[in-house]
């Protein structure tokens, strides 16, 4: 952090690099205690990068998914550097600091049992508070808000205009030297495309300062900011169908400038070639669904296939959440691609996933109704809760002739591999899936764990995993690997969102040939795939033997969970 005046920097250090390395190489040599630190089913040493460097990772303060470096529980030093002389100290603990925060100074009694304290300034406090029906949400997406000032509740400013009630509120912060604070409102009608808004707590006047047809904020995360003075916000701003580029907005006009569009080129080129349409519709039971749709290049007389990936479908959006299937370029082969954002989260996890069936099989229902696509050629795809709704999907429909995943779901063996992180697994597991151990849970198990319901999988299916995960998937990926339904690959050094990029282009490529095979039946004529289609066609004579002889393969996984 910097001085006042700018002459002072103070900053942490962590663990040098050799004090690192010596503590690996010691747990190479005598062997590593396997604790709730250690990522089990992981590789234990040189495992994974972190910051772009490749680290030994363990879990922080043995919490799953919060990985570190070895040594990161020990203590940062904290030094200074005077930045006229260049002289550095060492600073005690009274002159160290915990760097910057918006967080809230508020005691928690002027603050609701479910309000949210965002953003501070002087004494006054920026509270979001939910809204709506949230009865049956795993959590309540639309928010009020309202300002506390020095006196406590009393104290409290409510917006009153509907632009700040009952929304999809994604952020909100004050405006330097000024009564007013700009808050970002995300539109699900409109594909949670974003508006930014400013509203002076004096007079009540809240106004449109910039809407956008994506994100307009700081970056990919929905929820990430603009950076702000009193003046003027500079935001990245991506919409589906354009790349991210930096945008100057006047705070009190409104007007934009483009900074910087590293992305030109690119821009231009997918505008010739793909046109992106912003789809909103509603299944049998009245809920409505966007999602951003990349119609395919027709073949005269002939109907395309379709791609569909269910999460969100945010700003730019290159291939679904974690960026694994290449929707433009499905659709530029000659494949529409559908990408859905998800309802609001049911705590349920079947209505969770029976939602997904309904938004895929209603989005189906109109493209096919309107003859813009090929009912009985659909592909899906997804990451994550995106994986969850796919293969649920396969199982519990008949809707999907090929699948691509890329994460794993839960299962007895899965269990096993993370419950010593009880503390940070367990809970999530009974609240998000409604699960508890294999055994005690059982009924519970069969009905969401794949490794149950393998003879209802029918389309084959492609799993593209980061080596972190897949082993959580094995009790239900070999059996289908021995039965010809289903091929994985492992890409090392990975964890849940791969990022390298030779990586990203494999699985680029390979979900694209995956897909053609399937729904077109187009082979790539490179000779060094020759291997690939030679598998694929195995895997397709293995499924029409068994629609032939009407036979399920295989049947459920011998470790499902068979009593209470």
């Amino acid at each position: 952090m910097l001085s006042p005046d700018g002459h002072i920097l103070k900053y942490s250090v962590g663990p040098t690099r050799e004090n690192i390395s010596a503590a690996e190489q010691a747990q190479y040599a005598n062997g590593v205690l396997v604790d709730k630190s250690v990522p089990i089913g992981h590789p234990l040493f040189k495992s994974g990068y972190l910051d772009g460097r490749q680290s030994t990772l363990r879990y922080r303060a043995g919490k799953e998914l919060d990985r570190a470096p070895l040594l990161a529980e020990m203590n940062d030093e904290w030094k200074s550097i005077d930045l006229i002389t260049g002289k550095r100290r060492n600073l005690a603990q009274h002159e160290t600091i915990g760097g910057p925060s918006n967080s809230s100074s508020l005691p928690d009694s002027e603050l609701g049992p479910s309000d949210l304290a965002v953003a501070s300034t002087g004494d006054r406090t920026i509270v979001l508070t939910p809204s709506g029906d949230g009865k049956g949400l795993y959590s309540q997406p639309f928010y009020a808000i309202s300002v506390i000032r020095g006196g406590g509740a009393k104290g409290r400013v409510r917006c009153q205009v509907d632009a700040c009630n009952n929304k999809l509120i994604t952020g909100a912060r004050w405006r330097p030297g000024s009564d007013e604070l700009v808050f970002t409102v995300s539109d699900p009608d409109r594909g949670r495309a974003q508006s930014l808004f400013r509203w002076n707590i004096e007079s009540g006047a809240v106004r449109l300062v910039a809407r956008s047809r994506g994100l307009l904020n700081g970056g990919r995360d929905e929820r990430s900011a603009c950076a702000i003075s009193h003046d003027i916000l500079v935001c990245a701003e991506a919409e589906a169908d354009r790349p991210p580029r930096l945008e100057r907005i006047d705070l009190e006009t409104g007007r934009r400038d483009t900074l910087f569009d590293p992305n030109a080129a690119l821009a231009a080129d997918i505008a010739r070639s793909t046109q992106v349409e912003l789809l909103r519709w509603k299944d049998a039971t009245g809920h409505t669904f966007t999602g951003q749709f990349f119609p395919a290049r027709r073949e005269a007389g002939k109907l395309p296939p379709l791609f569909v990936t269910y999460y969100d479908c945010l700003g730019f959006v290159r291939g679904g959440v974690g960026d694994e299937w290449p929707l433009a370029s499905l659709a530029q082969q000659g494949i529409s691609a559908l990408c859905i954002n998800r309802a609001p989260a049911r705590l349920d996890a079947v209505e969770r996933y029976d939602q997904g069936i309904a938004a895929v099989r209603s989005a189906i229902d109109l493209l096919a109704s309107a003859g813009k696509i090929q009912r009985d050629k659909v592909g899906m795809g997804g990451l994550s809760f995106g994986t969850e709704v796919t293969l649920w999907t396969a199982v519990n429909s008949n809707l999907l002739a090929a699948v691509s995943i890329a994460s794993p779901l839960p299962t007895p063996v899965g269990f096993e591999l993370r419950r010593m992180y009880d503390d940070s697994f367990l809970p999530p597991l009974e609240k998000f899936w409604q699960l508890g151990s294999p055994m005690g849970t059982a009924v519970r198990w069969r009905r969401l764990s794949p490794v149950c319901n393998l003879d209802k999988l029918h389309a084959p299916v492609l799993m593209q995993m980061p080596e972190h995960e897949y082993l959580l998937s094995v009790d239900y990926a070999v059996p289908l690997i021995k039965a010809r339904k289903a091929e994985l690959y492992v890409f090392p050094d990975e964890a849940h969102f791969k990022f390298q990029p030779k990586h990203k282009l494999a699985v680029y490529e390979r979900n694209l040939d995956w897909f053609r095979f399937w729904l077109q039946g187009v082979e790539d004529p490179d000779h060094a795939k020759k291997e690939q289609y030679r598998r694929w066609h195995d895997l397709r004579d293995a499924a029409d033997h068994a629609a032939s002889t009407s036979t399920a393969i295989p049947p459920p996984a011998t470790n499902c969970p068979q009593s209470d």
